[in-house]
């Protein structure tokens, strides 16, 4: 995706909290912030959503534990998103049983798709606003650095949309322990293909009639 970059702003945020470094989003607005992990992703999406009021709210990220699971829950119950969907990488259900039931509970079984994931971002979407945040973080807060970056585009919005929405249309709803699930669909997504030799060897049954990448000297 192509687009004219935008005036930014520039956060180095080593003690605020999520509210205070973003500030007061704008029709428009780019912001891009490193921090000490002293916020999550989560804390990110309710600094956003108190600003710009209930709205579509579609997570990606690679893990989600319990707390964060039950203040979600919170936010949901007191309406601050029209909707919910959420992308996890489908090692989750083996590293973290204890916690399906409660995933499940607060996002719906309906809400939820697992693949090889390792994308953190988030969309909050309105009739007002685009949303679209792109982060190193999970949704539970981690004290080691982290950026983010926010924008306010329907453009960017739509790109990441419409990848879960594919994600969505081909994966079976919910979670599951079987990785094999997931890794029948990933080669399939965002075009097909793979990316080098070392997911080649990861899942070397499905892609063992693809010839390895020769790297140049």
């Amino acid at each position: 995706m192509r687009r004219q970059p935008p005036k930014r702003i520039l956060k180095l945020a080593p003690a605020q909290s999520a509210k205070d470094c973003i500030g007061n989003l704008t029709q428009g607005c780019s912001i891009i912030g490193v921090t000490k992990g002293q916020f999550s992703l989560l804390d990110l999406i309710k600094a956003v959503s108190d600003q710009i009021g209930p709205a579509s709210l579609t997570v990606s990220t690679w893990s989600t534990g319990i707390r964060d699971t039950q203040n979600l829950g919170i936010l949901i119950d007191q309406g601050a998103f029209s909707s919910v969907r959420l992308c996890l990488d489908r090692s989750f259900a083996g590293r973290q049983p204890q916690y399906l039931a409660g995933v499940i509970e607060t996002w719906g079984i309906e809400n939820i798709r697992m693949t090889r994931n390792h994308a953190k971002f988030f969309m909050l979407r309105n009739d007002t606003w685009n949303i679209c945040c792109r982060s190193s973080m999970n949704l539970n807060r981690n004290p080691r650095l982290e950026q983010f970056d926010i924008d306010n585009s329907l453009e960017m919005c739509d790109f990441f949309e419409n990848v879960i929405d594919e994600i969505f249309e081909k994966m079976p709803e919910g979670l599951t322990k079987k990785v094999a699930v997931c890794d029948q669909v990933f080669p399939q997504l965002i075009g097909g293909g793979i990316s080098d030799q070392y997911a080649k060897k990861d899942i070397s049954k499905l892609w063992a009639d693809i010839a390895p990448i020769q790297w140049g000297d």
